[in-house]
């Protein structure tokens, strides 16, 4: 398993308008503690669920590149394209392990 600690997790939709589209922009971060040869991300889980209101994300792990690139903090960020209707995340990882963020804060 090359993951193996993740912790801290949070999620926030920046609803600033000139930054973002109508629906806002989601942004979900957390700490992941891999093997030296790895560095982690997240990605969007397709397909995702049939609850609109949750968006499932899978924390994958990647060969490391000649040059390192850092590991501890992921960060994933999509636009959402009508009013934001997530209310939780998912993190699916580890062959059927997964992490809810249940709050998301809105910011403006």
């Amino acid at each position: 398993m090359n993951i193996l600690k993740n912790e801290d997790w949070y999620a926030w939709v920046n609803m600033m308008p000139q930054v973002t589209k109508s629906g806002g922009q989601i942004h979900v971060t957390g700490n992941v503690l891999t093997i030296p040869e790895v560095y982690p991300y997240l990605e969007r889980a397709e397909p995702q669920g049939i609850n609109h209101s949750i968006l499932l994300l899978d924390l994958k792990t990647a060969p490391k590149p000649q040059h390192p690139v850092p590991s501890g903090q992921v960060h994933y960020t999509e636009f959402l394209g009508v009013a934001s209707v997530i209310k939780q995340v998912q993190i699916n990882w580890g062959g059927g392990k997964s992490t809810l963020i249940d709050q998301i804060e809105e910011v403006q």
